[in-house]
């Protein structure tokens, strides 16, 4: 009934608004659940070959961060688009990430309770880690402040409505209606100040109300200039307030003082937060990047960091911590440490998470392994080159251009601005990563390209430039390094291409269209080398040229040694060294194939209909993949020359990669600062390609909680009221959606039905009487038909796996199974001796002095030891000392052996189930103390065997079991290790001889029948594919 009380007082308050919560749903009897009316977006349809994986490089929106603070742990909390995601303050590692909402978050807040608020237009989501607890919906327009008061929310809209809401029971308290002339612009709660709030606005006014009289209490003096934030001090009653001209006034609320003062000189103050470690500073952050800190007491300002961000967005000092975290507009989360003392004036970056500001422009699997991704900006606010790591998130890096600061002097560069402009193409070589410089890259407009180190994570030692003697400052378009990983190759704008060592940075020749070598005519505006590639054996250089030419030179001496020219521009080109096949993309909207060594013309790609913006060979140079201006992705099958697979994305892919393994597909794209990542279905499972008239819609991958760092999870320190579970386990089968009207409405139709849960609680407690007896009755048939369904549902899963153990046998019929031990168990067995004189000690094992005290022993001269009576044996004198085989206690093992070989029908599926069981010692121990000899003592009859015959039976044992190819190498490595212990005894006996020679017979018709069958599969393999194996 609280939910229907809930929505009596939420109908009171204001009749228009909607709230849509979670209620637990306690499942006493089974009930006919409400239907609920609300709108769900459908899905766009996955793809069959690339399917969406999750998205990388997000770290934060330009948008203020929120603390959670549990305990004495401290999370930080931000948005990216239309998910969230939580770091830990210890590493900044990611610890988990919500779910995606159905629009772009703008505006975040939390608690301590581990609650995250999330507005979304006029919706408020309500999340507890990753599981949504409610929707809060009361707002007509687009909500843009949102403030957390103990169990109270506050919410303000773009039309000046702001609503109270408790969130324990979700319901509105109240609503304040501002007037149109206050646009909100801060919102603060002082501390001490019961349902207290202030609230900034554009036009320069500060006021203090009341959400509990919904009232206003007092306004402030009207200030000169707009304010932009507002920030609680350590000190009761005392806030820090900043404006859009770059004053910060430290003012006294309760008695409308202002204490102190702050200017930044015309620039904006954009956020403002206390140091709360018992250190009287300040930090304010700015629009243009800079981190100003003052000093309170000696009011002046103790340091400045400057380009912290390219637009810093929030700060927050961490409690009880010198520390500093800052969040800006270039998806950069950064932490700042103040180690030292007050007049060193310094704070160094402890630590920081960040990715791209921009769309990267280009992108490159790095390594063999396909863990980690190359990307560089192609925006004029990025120009930075990163590795994205796929499986570990606080392994991302930016490749530090610190080296060229100290040069920027040399090359004038302004300090004030990026070193490098932004990177148009590089190329990477994993091979000499430990030895030298490995990256090489050219930027737009400049006439050098750099090399970067990956192994020190940094620009590397040297920048090469164009030795065109006509145009020496062309600037450089194009860049490659050889399959070695020695050289490195640079194209000129002016159609010039040198070559240079990339350990000792040596000039080691050049080549282009003016040289003796070439014929065409030199045109400086065509000439630009568009595109560089070597073959997998440093022999020939393939450029692509503007005008539309593409030439294949001797890399090692670079002279020419063909040349095409075809009628329309080139864009690039992208090489497969392995098949020696490279990809031209003209102008035309064509791809075509060329082959490196005989130089033709080999397969013509048309489908595209725009730009083509980027293409790549997978590993096996089966697929090439295309992206286009035309938002579709193409897969075409080279051997086939035909499409195979294509669908269209939402927004145009710019720059596309697949992974060394052929596991993933990466792809970035306009307006879209991450990396997305495509799993390849066909790698991991057979996948029916069919060419469709019209491609495949296809969403954009999401961030997904589940490949996160989760090793360290937030602990609930308190439930919701409402009875909310806390254990994201229990909520996906306990929450229920409830529509707030839709509730209301089904409660005035139907009254009865708000005490269904007391009636259900009477029918339990009902057990004296008739109704108590029929109750009972009914719950005893139904117990019964439970154990009867419970017995059916066993024996048919019985029946199931016995059918699939059939199916499984015929299917390997003829073929040889192994048995599921470690390779180590077997091997042991067959070199237990080898295995036993190594590890044997070098000395001897020393004898005990005196028997253990426990034994009794006879007093006498020569004490022995003292045998119970159930332990002697009486010892007739005409009778023989020796103790027949036979009757000696024998082992477990033994004794399965002899059941099994004494029954009518021999089964020794037991019998193998303990060998597989047994060690590689035990196993020595069982057939070196099994019966091998048949003793007089032992024979009943001449023609009749002994059942103690243990050999004797243990071959009979391999002679049933090896037939049915299943254990083969544990069956095999039995066999060899009774051949090598008693090999005299089988050539003694002839009914041994005979067992062993049909057992070497049937080992070799097992192996010689699977051996012919790895021949025939390879021989075909070999036919299909023209591979040599």
């Amino acid at each position: 009934s609280a939910p229907v009380t809930t929505m009596k007082r939420k109908a009171e308050v204001e009749g228009s608004s909607t709230i849509r919560y979670l209620k637990r749903r306690v499942p006493l009897k089974k009930k006919k659940t409400r239907s609920v009316n609300y709108i769900v977006q459908a899905p766009l349809r996955q793809p069959l070959l690339f399917r969406p994986y999750r998205a990388l490089g997000f770290v934060t929106e330009p948008l203020p961060f929120s603390l959670i603070i549990h305990n004495t742990n401290t999370f930080i909390v931000t948005s990216i688009g239309k998910s969230f995601q939580c770091y830990n303050s210890d590493h900044l590692k990611l610890k988990f990430v919500g779910p995606t909402l159905d629009h772009k978050i703008r505006v975040l807040t939390a608690d301590r309770s581990n609650r995250i608020f999330a507005a979304c237009r006029n919706l408020i989501y309500v999340h507890k880690r990753q599981v949504r607890l409610g929707v809060f919906s009361g707002h007509n327009k687009r909500i843009t402040h949102l403030l957390r008061i103990g169990d109270l929310l506050i919410s303000i809209d773009e039309g000046g409505t702001l609503i109270i809401w408790e969130v324990t029971t979700a319901s509105i308290i109240g609503t304040i209606n501002l007037p149109d002339t206050l646009h909100v612009t801060a919102l603060l709660h002082p501390p001490t100040y019961l349902n207290k709030i202030l609230i900034g606005s554009e036009e320069g006014t500060l006021q203090l109300w009341n959400i509990k009289t919904l009232s206003l209490i007092y306004s402030f003096n009207k200030f000169k200039s707009p304010i932009t934030c507002l920030q609680e001090a350590p000190a009761v009653d005392i806030v820090a307030i900043g404006f859009a001209n770059g004053q910060i006034i430290i003012q006294n609320i309760k008695t409308d003082v202002q204490l102190c003062s702050f200017s930044l000189k015309s620039c904006p103050v954009s956020c403002l937060s206390f140091r709360l470690d018992g250190e009287p500073i300040l930090a304010a952050g700015t629009p243009t990047g800079k981190i100003v800190v003052f000093d309170l007491e000696e009011k002046k300002i103790l340091l400045s960091l400057e380009q912290a961000h390219s637009r810093v967005v929030s700060i927050q000092f961490l409690p009880s911590q010198p520390i500093l975290v800052s969040s800006g507009a270039d998806n950069c989360l950064k932490m700042w440490i103040f180690d030292g003392a007050k007049d060193d004036s310094g704070a160094r970056l402890l630590r920081s998470r960040s990715g791209h500001s921009g769309p990267p422009s280009g992108i490159q699997f790095y390594g063999e392994s396909g863990s980690d991704i190359l990307s560089c900006g192609g925006t004029t606010a990025d120009s930075t080159l990163r590795n994205t790591c796929l499986f570990a998130d606080h392994r991302n890096k930016e490749l530090s251009q610190g080296l060229k600061y100290r040069q920027a002097n040399k090359i004038n560069f302004h300090k004030h601005r990026d070193v490098l402009p932004p990177i148009s193409h590089f190329d990477s070589s994993q091979l000499r990563q430990n030895e030298w410089d490995n990256v090489l890259t050219c930027h737009e407009s400049w006439s050098y390209a750099y090399t970067w180190n990956y192994a020190k994570g940094g620009l590397g030692r040297y920048r090469f430039k164009t030795t065109d003697p006509k145009f020496p400052k062309s600037p450089i378009t194009a860049v490659a390094i050889s399959s070695c990983g020695n050289f490195g190759y640079i194209g000129s704008e002016s159609g010039w291409i040198d070559k240079f060592n990339l350990q000792s940075g040596l000039h080691r020749g050049c080549c282009g269209l003016r040289t003796k070598d070439a014929v065409l005519q030199f045109n400086s505006m065509l000439c630009t080398v568009q595109s560089l590639a070597v073959d997998a054996f440093n022999k020939i250089l393939v450029s692509a040229f503007l005008d539309g030419s593409m030439i294949f030179w001797d890399a090692t001496n670079m002279k020419l040694k063909k040349q095409l020219k075809l009628s329309m521009p080139l864009s690039f080109l992208r090489i497969h060294k392995e098949s020696s096949l490279v990809a031209l993309v003209c102008d035309d909207f064509v791809i075509r194939l060329y082959d490196v060594e005989t130089h033709r013309l080999v397969r013509r790609f048309i489908g595209h209909t725009c730009k083509i913006n980027d293409a790549v060979f997978n590993a096996d140079g089966r697929w090439l993949i295309s992206a286009s201006m035309d938002k579709t992705i193409r897969v075409w099958d080279v051997p086939s020359s035909r499409q195979v697979y294509w669908f269209q994305v939402p927004v145009p892919a710019r720059g596309i990669a697949i992974s060394p393994t052929n596991e993933y597909l990466a792809t970035t794209h306009i307006n879209n600062k991450g990396i997305f990542l495509w799993t390849n279905e066909g790698h991991f499972s057979n996948v029916y390609l069919k060419v469709s008239d019209k491609p495949q819609m296809v969403d954009l991958p999401s961030i997904k909680h589940e490949e996160v760092d989760q090793t360290e999870e937030l602990k609930d320190s308190e439930n919701l009221e409402n009875g909310v579970p806390s254990s994201s386990r229990d909520q996906e089968s306990d929450i229920q959606i409830i529509d707030g009207d839709a509730a209301m409405k089904e409660v005035q139709d139907n009254p009865q039905q708000e005490s269904d849960d007391e009636d259900e609680d009477e029918e339990e407690a009902v057990g004296d009487g008739e109704l108590g007896s029929d109750v009972e009755r009914e719950r005893a048939q139904e117990r019964e038909e439970e154990e009867k369904k419970m017995i059916e549902e066993e024996k048919e899963k019985r029946e199931r796996e016995e059918r699939a153990q059939e199916k499984e046998q015929d299917l390997c019929k003829g073929l040889i199974s192994f048995s599921s031990l470690p390779r180590p168990t077997w091997l042991s067995a067959i070199n237990l001796e080898t295995i036993k004189a190594r590890n044997k000690p070098k000395k001897g094992l020393e004898k005990k002095k005196a028997a253990p005290f426990i034994l009794a022993t006879t007093q006498s001269a020569q004490p022995k030891f003292i045998l119970a009576d159930n332990q002697k044996q009486e010892i007739l004198p005409d009778s023989s000392h020796l103790i027949g085989l036979s009757k000696i206690i024998c082992s477990p093992f033994i004794l399965l052996l002899r059941t099994a070989h004494s029954s009518p029908k021999p089964d020794y599926g037991s019998v193998v189930e303990a060998l597989s069981k047994m060690s590689a010692t035990a196993l020595d121990f069982e057939v070196r103390t099994m019966n091998v000899e048949q003793f007089a003592a032992d024979k009943k009859e001449d023609s009749e065997l002994s059942d103690d015959d243990d050999l004797l039976s243990f071959l009979d044992m391999l002679l049933e079991s090896i037939p049915s190819n299943s254990n083969y190498e544990l069956l095999q490595a039995v066999l060899n290790m009774i051949l090598h212990i008693h090999g005299d005894v089988l050539l003694r006996r002839p009914e041994l001889t005979s067992r062993v020679e049909k057992l070497r017979e049937l080992s070799r018709y097992s192996w010689v029948h699977v051996q012919s069958l790895f021949h025939k599969s390879l021989c075909l393999l070999n036919h299909f594919t023209g591979v040599h194996l």
